[in-house]
């Protein structure tokens, strides 16, 4: 009877799975950002991590528009909710100024090969969609695939900051 009744709960936290909400999926328990990076996976050096802070640091002050970088970890999501799982993120930490919805957040999955950004509002007004993808794949992707993280992660977050600094 108690093999059944096993196989019974299994099942059933199956079927639920893909639907789960955040108080389920384990999301509420994400710990708040160490700063403007926050690195789960340990990609990046402490001296990396300064680096990015202070270009990021720098734009914000010039535009008010911030930015987040997350590193994830494939213990904190399933791959099939790594999109989701960043605007989440996004949304949990108040990326941006909530009046202005300026916030972009990039989430960044060594383990699933994934990048993901999410533009504010706000944003999205300065730099579309099809501009951000062409972004990841020139600048991001490209080292990247030479398991070159904080190079592709600093050439991309230049060619962000450039983009919207000409469009302001």
């Amino acid at each position: 009877m108690k093999k059944h009744l096993a196989l019974v709960l299994i099942f059933c936290g199956m079927l639920s799975f893909g639907q789960a909400t955040p108080a389920d999926s384990g999301w509420d328990k994400i710990p708040p950002p160490t700063g403007v990076v926050t690195d789960y996976e340990q990609l990046f050096t402490d001296k990396e991590i300064l680096a990015l802070t202070e270009l990021i640091t720098k734009f914000e002050k010039q535009t008010t528009i911030e930015i987040a970088i997350v590193t994830i970890n494939p213990e904190l999501t399933p791959k099939d909710r790594f999109e989701e799982f960043t605007l989440y993120i996004a949304n949990k930490w108040g990326v941006g100024k909530k009046e202005k919805k300026n916030g972009i957040l990039i989430g960044i999955s060594k383990g699933y090969h994934r990048i993901r950004i999410q533009n504010g509002d706000g944003v999205k007004t300065l730099l579309s969609d099809d501009e951000t993808y062409r972004i990841v794949q020139a600048y991001f992707i490209p080292p990247y695939k030479e398991d070159k993280y904080f190079d592709g992660t600093k050439t991309g977050l230049e060619a962000l900051i450039r983009t919207l600094k000409e469009k302001l």
